[in-house]
């Protein structure tokens, strides 16, 4: 029985002793409390992160409002991660009428701080027009600095590249470079103004 490691036969000795009908559940519960108590603090990241708690139901009822006011209030403190979410919420009309340049604006913020996934969603947003004029050059920028970071991302760079010719794909890896650029001088504006 070598699934049996010291570590899980102490942990389910401990689960049967203290009488715990569902330890996962206790254990993302304390965690929730802890985070709500951060975020009702003006934590930020902790905003941002409660917003996705109530968005999915995470030791919490699922709560659609909820999760929207948290998501503001830690993306109006520009948390990257709640700037993403509200992207996404806007992008897919979640808890919000569908808007597409809101989203594209809260992608923008996202991105500015280096968010991958924001830099993904930029992408589909210009390969899709939405919110934005179509414009493959841009999305491939985009989808290729998001695949430094995220496997899905990378994977639909290469269904792209099979669409686009040589030229285009220079083109969109020439960009890519300049928005990195970009990106990296902005955060490090930021950091140096702290």
């Amino acid at each position: 029985m070598k699934f049996l490691t010291p570590r899980l036969v102490t942990l389910v000795l401990f689960i049967f002793l203290a009488g715990c009908s569902d330890p996962l559940e206790e254990m993302i519960r304390g965690d929730f409390e802890k985070m709500k108590a951060k975020a009702q603090s003006g934590d930020a990241e902790a905003q941002s992160f409660l917003g996705t708690h109530y968005l999915y139901g995470i030791g919490v009822a699922h709560n659609t409002k909820e999760a929207l006011i948290w998501y503001h209030k830690g993306a109006g403190q520009g948390n990257p991660h709640g700037q993403y979410a509200l992207g996404n919420c806007y992008l897919n009309g979640v808890g919000v009428e569908q808007d597409f340049l809101q989203a594209m604006s809260w992608y923008r913020k996202a991105s500015e701080q280096g968010h991958a996934k924001a830099h993904q969603g930029i992408a589909t947003c210009y390969l899709n027009g939405f919110g934005v004029t179509k414009d493959e050059t841009e999305g491939y920028a985009y989808l290729s600095i998001a695949a430094l970071e995220l496997k899905d991302a990378g994977t639909k760079l290469k269904e792209l590249e099979k669409k686009l010719s040589v030229k285009e794909i220079a083109a969109g890896q020439k960009r890519a470079k300049q928005l990195q650029n970009e990106i990296e001088t902005t955060i490090a504006a930021k950091k140096a103004s702290k």
